[in-house]
């Protein structure tokens, strides 16, 4: 070995040495801190709720000694409450700690007051009051009580940020000791509580994340099935409005003309056609007598085609209520099925509608004849040359009740017979129409009931069957191209949400639980396989439950096995409690009050 590596070497290994009684140092003076890292990051990942008053460096709530506490999580209509206090000894002050969220959103309680009262033996009682959160959500009174013994308790929060003000909540009893050591037996009979399958999550942290929990409940829940539809018009619930000749329109006496979105009863007035004679001026036309005889017998040609089609609309509903007789016969004596009775009574009201509307039609022929021959007569035996036109003008009339969703007139404008002036729609009751895949067939044939949902409106589900709607049919047609059947519900339209065109999820119900128990679909959690809630087994403590799920009902799931009525499951935030099980490091417990 070389002089000059010798020399290099001396001083590499001193830094070496020097380095290590460093480190060593290092380790010596901060062992205790390395150990509860070590112990969080291997032992300590789910730290238990007896920790989170006592551990070391982190947590204490302003206890003073750090001692054992009682913890107790209540959970009322409007708030939760999650209160750490120490053993309570007579004459002794201490500082308990109410953490108070409000249960609709999960956020803490950040303004208002906290009232706490006690009465205890020979009615002593205790009465303290916070004025304001000494923390974001966190309460903590200075509270004495006088004489050992078991005290009844309530607590008043009054905050603007709870629905009506405020609530009061009933506290378990309080149990005041003599002095300390009773005190401390107390403590130590008390059962530690198993934290091996629980997971801490804060007070802090779920205010963070916004948790909300919420109770499962037993309910009703209906499996459905949800396919994809569209609000449309009924057959004969839609009429078109023209003119039967040409002419110059005019508005009905007094008022203007119907506006889109006016509402029009059957047989109203929508406008008035003064009929036009083109070649010469309105007098002369008038005057001549051979002209208004062909106008006449034009409107006595369009008249007795209508009357014949009034004949055929009359003998097809004579048929069409025939068949309907006949179809209730046989539906009693159970030879025929009931979709063919429903069929039978729909082709009877088409029928009936079909003829009403040619009746209103031909209304307007005749009224129009009925004045041309007065003039006409009038002309006839005087020789009078006066402006007539008043009296030969056509009026056109509503063939339905219903809403105007379409006009196109204009006062004094010169239409065509082909022109439509109005379209108006009965929008009382209207159809949602969905096509069915022809595999579901067998599960919407008998299904007990049907709602709707719009996309417009999506938190809302309109029962049809109960809400006054029914089954007008299910196609007999399977579509070649997309394998699917239509079923059209109508439905009644009363608050005018409808609109024609709208799309509307259609729930047609497969299987009916009457009672299960069932929490909101946002609390159930696919992780590797496994189906999961966090259960709320205290204010700071969650447990990931594995759990059996059944039906599905909108936003409700069936839980078949893993909960009971009245278990709290996270709703919301759910995620962040379980990404807090994945950290590799979590501090014993970083929030000191």
């Amino acid at each position: 070995m070389s002089v000059r590596t010798m020399k290099w070497r001396r001083p590499a290994s001193a830094i070496l040495v020097v380095g290590l009684l460093i480190s060593a140092g290092y380790l010596v003076a901060n062992s205790r801190q390395i150990m509860q890292m070590v112990r969080a990051g291997i032992g300590s990942a789910k730290p238990s709720e007896s920790e989170h008053a006592v551990a070391d460096g982190g947590h204490d709530h302003g206890h003073g000694d750090g001692g054992p506490v009682v913890k107790t999580t209540l959970w009322a209509d409007k708030i939760d409450v999650f209160l750490e206090r120490p053993y309570a000894v007579a004459g002794e002050a201490i500082a308990p700690l109410f953490h108070v969220t409000v249960m609709k959103d999960g956020s803490p309680v950040t303004e208002g007051s906290l009232t706490f009262k006690a009465t205890g033996p020979e009615q002593s009682t205790v009465e303290v009051r916070s004025e304001k959160p000494d923390r974001p959500g966190i309460f903590i009174p200075s509270v004495t009580f006088a004489k050992p013994g078991t005290y009844r308790a309530e607590m008043i929060v009054e905050s603007p940020q709870i629905d009506g003000g405020g609530e009061t909540i009933e506290l378990p009893p309080v149990i005041v000791y003599a002095n300390a050591d009773e005190a401390l037996a107390a403590a130590q009979e008390t059962p530690d509580e198993d934290a091996a399958e629980t997971i801490s999550f804060l007070k802090e942290q779920q205010w963070r994340a916004g948790v909300i929990t919420t109770a499962a409940a037993q309910r009703e829940l209906v499996e459905r099935l949800v396919v994809p539809g569209r609000v449309i018009v009924p057959q004969g619930s839609g009429a078109v409005v023209g003119s039967p000749t040409t002419g110059k329109v005019a508005p009905p006496d007094g008022r203007g003309f119907p506006k889109v979105g006016d509402k029009v009863e059957k047989g109203q007035t929508l406008a008035f056609v003064e009929p036009s004679i083109a070649g010469a001026e309105a007098v002369q036309l008038i005057a001549n007598h051979a002209q208004l005889q062909t106008l006449d017998a034009d409107l006595a040609v369009k008249q007795l085609d209508i009357e014949t089609r009034i004949r055929g609309a009359e003998l097809d509903l004579k048929r069409a209520r025939n068949t309907l007789e006949r179809k209730k016969s046989l539906t009693r004596d159970g030879i025929a099925a009931g979709k063919e009775l429903l069929t039978a009574e729909h082709e009877e009201r088409l029928a009936q509608s079909e003829l009403d509307g040619l009746r209103l039609v031909v209304q307007p022929y005749k009224d129009a004849r009925e004045r041309l021959a007065k003039v006409l007569g009038g002309m006839k035996a005087s020789g009078d040359v006066e402006d007539h036109r008043g009296n030969m003008r056509v009026t056109l009339r509503s063939p339905i009740a219903g809403t105007i969703v379409d006009a196109n007139v204009t006062s004094g404008e010169l239409i065509h017979a082909d022109r439509r002036l109005f379209h108006v729609v009965n929008l009382d009751r209207l159809w949602i129409e969905a096509n069915v895949s022809e595999y579901d067939l067998a599960r919407v044939q008998h299904a007990p009931g049907a709602s709707y949902r719009l996309a417009a409106y999506p938190d809302r589900i309109v029962p049809i069957l109960a809400g006054g709607g029914r089954l007008i049919d299910i196609g007999a047609v399977v579509d070649a191209d997309t394998r699917t059947v239509p079923i059209r519900y109508e439905v009644p339209n009363r608050d005018g949400l409808l609109r024609v065109g709208m799309f509307a999820d259609l729930m047609v119900e497969t299987t009916r639980r009457q009672t299960a128990i069932a929490v909101p679909k946002e609390a159930v959690m696919d992780e590797s396989g496994d189906v999961v809630v966090y259960l709320q087994r205290g204010g700071e403590t969650f447990e990931r439950r594995r759990v059996e799920v059944g039906i599905r009902d909108a936003n409700q799931v069936e839980i078949v096995s893993g909960l009971a009525p009245g278990d709290r499951v996270a709703t919301k935030g759910a995620y962040a409690i379980r990404l807090s099980t994945l950290s590799s490091a979590i501090p014993a417990h970083g929030h000191a009050h």
